[in-house]
């Protein structure tokens, strides 16, 4: 079973020269996500998130978008993950918890 645990923003400010008036870069979005089994492929986990809509969605969302398994790119749907590993993708963070 997957159980979603919390959800936190990130926002990186950067400011302007001369000490004008900071304005937001990006806004990174981090999910914990704890799971029971020993591990989650990562086509379940892009659906489980809501990042791609159903199973079908995986293998074209891995073809055109980047996907960071702990700081490497992979675009192997059947990638297993497991608790300790880090998921980037679209400004989301996601960090598997065992």
């Amino acid at each position: 079973m997957v159980e979603k645990t919390s959800t936190i923003f990130y926002y990186y400010v950067v400011n302007y020269s001369h000490g004008k008036n900071p304005y937001i870069f990006m806004v990174m979005e981090a999910k914990k996500i704890k799971i029971e089994s020993e591990y989650i492929t990562l086509g379940q986990l892009l659906k489980f998130a809501r990042i791609i809509g159903n199973g079908a969605e995986a293998k074209q969302y891995l073809a055109w978008n980047v996907v960071k398994v702990n700081g490497e790119d992979d675009n192997r749907r059947g990638r297993k993950l497991r608790p300790g590993d880090i998921i980037e993708t679209a400004g989301i963070k996601i960090e598997i918890e065992g």
